[in-house]
């Protein structure tokens, strides 16, 4: 089995801090960065290599990540077993969605093995995404699976913008 996906960054224009308290975010996809997922099933224990950006830091980001997705779903102890290999071109800490991104691509690699529903993809990446951040509004996981700019506030969810003028 050989499975792929990817995850693009994001940029909120306006909003980031507001939609904690209430308020709306306008959100931006930025395609130009990505996460990127490979995995091939192999017989042997599972190996992660990263390359890109920070790839010093994904090797801890990415086990104590896979480990809470893994409690989270009531498969602690689950063994996986083949290659996955990632690479990353979007910027730690710099708030464009590294977090998000990579809680969606090992959500959408869940859902491929049949762990999770696929229905379920924006709720269990929140969810997941709060081993980043505590307790994740969901904006950064709904920018970064948007093609397009989206208004968003927790008293509306998510709306597509039809712009006529793009930043």
């Amino acid at each position: 089995m050989e499975y792929s996906n990817s995850a693009h960054a994001k940029f909120i224009l306006t909003g980031e801090h507001g939609v904690l308290r209430g308020g709306g975010a306008l959100v931006f996809p930025l395609k130009s960065k990505q996460v990127k997922f490979n995995y091939v099933s192999t017989p042997d224990l599972l190996t992660v290599s990263f390359a890109g950006e920070s790839e010093e830091s994904m090797s801890i980001i990415f086990w104590g990540l896979l480990d809470s997705a893994l409690r989270l779903i009531g498969r602690y102890g689950e063994i996986i077993k083949g290659k996955i290999y990632i690479e990353n071109s979007i910027p730690l800490g710099m708030g464009l969605g590294f977090s998000a991104a990579i809680c969606v691509v090992l959500t959408r690699f869940f859902i491929d093995l049949g762990w999770i529903e696929e229905k379920n993809l924006i709720s269990f990446a929140t969810q997941l995404e709060d081993y980043f951040h505590g307790k994740s509004s969901g904006v950064d996981i709904l920018g970064v699976t948007s093609d397009e700019c989206i208004y968003f506030s927790e008293m509306s969810a998510k709306k597509s913008l039809a712009l006529q003028w793009r930043p």
